[in-house]
């Protein structure tokens, strides 16, 4: 087995494995080794279902005609997945070939192998496996789990590549939208911006910008990329580009914007158009920078906003504003510039969401849209994704539905991570081979997303101010069918509520009520008790008070009377 670079298939990946099964061994009994490489898959393994196929696929040349294997074997080193027929390499050019496997069990810790059996001498090189069966059959495409779960919250956006990610430790480090054009094969990688903190954590671009933008037509979202802005994590080396070289950063967003929007007989909308997709995306909002601050990210930001705005005046620019106060309180660069959208993020212990559910309501109407582009109850001393969290996230958010005349967006971050290899808690949604946790926090976002549609109802009670006062938050919207009222009791006692509506309003005589609820403000969902805490349906009458539990996050739902 050697690794080499003369002569590769790709010019950007230029290592290649040459695998040489040769006779060796003493006259007159000469053997073959029959040598092999094989991929133990990210960090928990290569998750295979049983019957399902799967495509490898790999470059190959050889300067004979040799015969080789592709199989999925198990920890004991039991084939449970080979080839339906012989598969021989021959030709000196790179050529790629691809196969189906189809497990004969169930596996999370499947290895995919490669080996020559066949005398002679084959070089590999990018080798890929995917299932057969993705979300919405996309070829090399999401797992089906985690985008149906993703799915189920109702996202209007999705805000990508991430945070940090895009500034990089260094400029030279940054995600840069351009490498990863073009087919994956040719896209140069680089180490992730996390790297230092998880060993291998390496990206190849292979899930690059166009695949985002696919990910987000497939979620019926709204993309909204965020680009580098000139400067690297601030929390880092902390560079910056110099004023007079921020011309190729400003063009990198034009660019993504023709890209996502350009007619097929632009530059980018040619390259959007030959990786698949003619069809625009239709792209709104554009993030310039991550956590960038300070005046050297408002003067960056300017030369970002002048370009834009002649020549895309319709694209929403997403700018950074903090995570506290400073935006509410003083009259700061970004807002003399006037982003359409600005982001905060909030990553507070869960009494911090409590303490601040109205803090909201007195934020400046000035015309400029808030986003909250990141935010988790997050504290050094808090069990993460308890249940605690949870709740103190979902006071937190009927603060943000009663000013939805202001926020235009709200993302939990991060959304997914490998349990085995995660450098940041807590986690949306997190996920081993072949299975998924739903979070305690998971649930409250989709309990608040599937029962988002409707005009904000006021709510008066004699009780709660609604914003804390006896631990009760609430928020209330109605449409042409309902009224869905928000409540949650962050006592440990149980509460009994009667309603009282406008007498114009005639409603049926039964109220829907979810419920999330546990005895335990520290528990949480694992892989092994995935259920632990989830949403629990009822109905009842009118007529009686509706008992909410101690510690409890409910939608109350009042049908109208047709």
């Amino acid at each position: 087995v050697e690794i080499r670079s003369d002569d590769p298939a790709f010019k950007n990946n230029p290592h290649y494995v040459r695998l040489n099964n040769l006779l060796t061994g003493p006259e007159p009994r000469k053997w073959r080794v029959n040598p092999y490489i094989e991929n133990t898959g990210f960090w928990s393994g290569i998750g295979v279902r049983k019957d399902e196929r799967y495509r490898a696929s790999f470059y190959a040349r050889s300067d004979t005609k040799t015969q080789i294997e592709v199989n999925l074997l198990s920890p004991e080193n039991e084939t449970i997945a080979r080839m339906s027929k012989p598969l021989f390499v021959e030709g000196k050019d790179w050529k790629r070939y691809e196969v189906e496997l189809k497990p004969a069990q169930t596996q999370p810790r499947a290895r995919f192998v490669l080996r020559v059996t066949g005398q002679g001498m084959v070089d590999f090189d990018f080798v890929s496996l995917f299932p057969a069966d993705t979300w919405k059959s996309r070829a090399n495409g999401w797992r089906q789990d985690l985008m149906q779960a993703i799915r189920d919250l109702k996202p209007t956006h999705l805000r990508f590549p991430g945070g940090c990610v895009v500034e990089g430790y260094d400029l030279q480090n940054r995600h840069q939208w351009k490498h990863s054009l073009g087919r994956p094969e040719e896209r140069l990688g680089m180490p992730n911006q996390w790297g230092g903190r998880a060993a291998d954590y390496w990206q190849s671009f292979g899930l690059g910008y166009y695949k985002y933008f696919l990910m987000a037509e497939d979620l019926g979202a709204a993309p909204m990329p965020i680009l580098n802005c000139g400067m690297s994590c601030q929390g880092c080396l902390a560079q910056v580009a110099p004023l007079e070289e921020m011309d190729s950063y400003v063009q990198d967003a034009l660019d993504i914007i023709e890209f996502a929007n350009g007619s097929t007989d632009t530059q980018y909308g040619k390259i959007r158009a030959e990786m698949g997709h003619p069809e625009p995306f239709n792209l709104k909002y554009l993030g310039i920078g991550n956590e960038n601050h300070g005046p050297a990210y408002e003067e960056r930001l300017k030369l970002f906003q002048d370009a834009i705005k002649s020549h895309y005046p319709d694209i929403e620019l997403v700018a950074y504003a903090g995570g506290t106060n400073n935006y509410r309180n003083k009259k700061n660069g970004i807002f003399d510039l006037k982003p359409e959208i600005r982001d905060e993020h909030f990553y507070r212990g869960s009494q911090w969401f409590f303490d601040n559910a109205g803090t909201f309501d007195s934020y400046r109407r000035d015309g400029i849209k808030l986003y909250i582009g990141e935010y988790s109850a997050n504290a050094k001393d808090e069990r993460k994704n308890s249940f605690r969290g949870a709740l103190a996230e979902a006071a937190f958010m009927t603060g943000m539905e009663r000013n939805s005349d202001l926020i235009m967006g709200a993302a939990y971050a991060p959304l997914l991570a490998n349990i085995s290899a995660f450098v940041w808690e807590p986690n949306l949604i997190y996920f081993n081979s072949l299975e998924r946790v739903l979070t305690p926090n998971y649930h409250v976002q989709k309990m608040f997303a599937q029962n988002a549609r409707g005009k904000l109802v006021s709510l008066e009670s004699e009780q709660t101010d609604t914003q804390g006062k006896a631990n009760l938050y609430a928020s209330a919207l109605i449409n042409e069918n309902e009224i869905i009222v928000k409540l949650i009791n962050a006592d440990t006692t149980p509460m009994d509520f009667e309603f009282a509506f406008p007498e114009n309003i005639k409603l049926a005589s039964r109220v829907e009520i979810e419920t999330l609820h546990h005895p335990e403000l520290e528990a949480t969902n694992t892989f092994e008790n995935p259920d632990n805490i989830v949403p629990v349906a009822r109905t009842q009458t009118l007529e009686n008070p509706v008992t909410l539990q101690g510690n409890s996050v409910n939608i109350l739902k009042f049908k109208l009377a047709k």
